[in-house]
């Protein structure tokens, strides 16, 4: 529990300046605890910055997949898309601002993977994972674009956006790999 709760002060705290200009000591106030209680967890912020990320990547990863088992991305994913934004929204944003570190893509490397296995895609296709890691690419470029934009698309917006590119562009180029078995 103290780790979630120094993780959610990062959080809070990194929505109003940058990671390094955030001291341990205003870290361990905001999450009610001193700065031997954040040494007790974390060597350092950089390494709370990486549990973070870990837990923010592997809780939206679970959800989307869980939503892929229950629903449909052809008809499901807007709806789904906005709850999903709305409800991690700090905690990607943390991500989205590190998006070529290493963390995140393999992280994002370890999704494909697991995407492929709860579908019945074939895991070892190169053609599907460089399809889905473009998708994925893409995705979260738009969304970190989104974030910056001032000019008010809704989120269900931009969900629709993405859904037709899923759905108009990469649902029949996975359904193509799926059909030729790998």
């Amino acid at each position: 529990a103290a780790r979630r709760n120094v993780a959610e002060a990062l959080i809070a705290l990194h929505g109003a300046k940058p990671i390094d200009k955030i001291s341990i000591q205003e870290l361990a106030a905001k999450a009610g605890y001193n700065r031997a209680t954040f040494y007790r967890y974390f060597g350092s912020i950089y390494e709370l910055y990486g549990y973070t990320e870990d837990f923010a990547m592997t809780a939206v990863k679970n959800e989307i997949l869980t939503f892929y088992r229950e629903r449909s991305f052809d008809t499901d994913f807007t709806a789904s898309f906005a709850e999903l934004y709305s409800k991690w929204a700090p905690y990607l944003n943390l991500v989205l601002d590190d998006l070529g570190s290493p963390r995140v893509a393999g992280i994002k490397s370890g999704f494909i993977r697991e995407f492929c296995l709860a579908n019945g895609l074939p895991a070892d296709d190169i053609e599907l994972e460089y399809t889905l890691d473009i998708y994925i690419s893409c995705v979260l470029s738009a969304i970190n674009k989104w974030r910056r934009d001032d000019r008010g698309l809704s989120y269900e917006r931009l969900g629709a956006v993405i859904q037709r590119l899923l759905t108009e562009g990469v649902l029949p180029q996975l359904r193509r790999s799926a059909a030729r078995g790998g």
